[in-house]
């Protein structure tokens, strides 16, 4: 993500994503929030999961408020730039493509990336390798 970019002006770049075909990205009549077709929201966020793990990530999602998406980043070198940063990408990622993923870290300079071969819910699917991610990260 760039200076001054939103997420919504980035997700629209991503050209392998499911979020936004077929219908599935819905926004609420009064433009505050929006949510992922319930029918595939399991197979978006978790398409590498387990029925039980589908059925969870399902009943877990809940609607977004747009704003955040919606307004421009405001990236410092006083205070994004001084953070030392790592990636978890996530192979399988329907949601946010891995094509977008690499440009992303790409931007942000990102030196550590931890791969994960799962989809967007790795958190759901594959537990342990996110901790272990996240504590190798926290050791940079």
């Amino acid at each position: 993500m760039k200076e001054g970019e939103s997420t919504q002006a980035l997700s629209v770049t991503d050209q392998d994503s499911r979020f936004g075909k077929d219908g599935n990205f819905i926004v609420s009549p009064d433009y505050i929030y929006a949510s992922i077709k319930a029918e595939n929201a399991a197979g978006i966020f978790g398409n590498n999961a387990q029925d039980g793990d589908r059925d969870v990530i399902a009943k877990s999602l809940i609607s977004e408020p747009l704003a955040p998406m919606t307004n421009p980043t405001k990236l410092t070198a006083d205070r994004f730039g001084r953070i030392p940063k790592f990636f978890i990408e996530t192979a399988k990622d329907l949601m946010v493509s891995p094509a977008l993923q690499e440009r992303m870290m790409q931007q942000a300079g990102i030196p550590l990336v931890f791969k994960i071969n799962a989809g967007h819910a790795s958190y759901i699917t594959r537990p342990d390798d996110v901790v272990s991610a996240i504590l190798n990260g926290a050791n940079m």
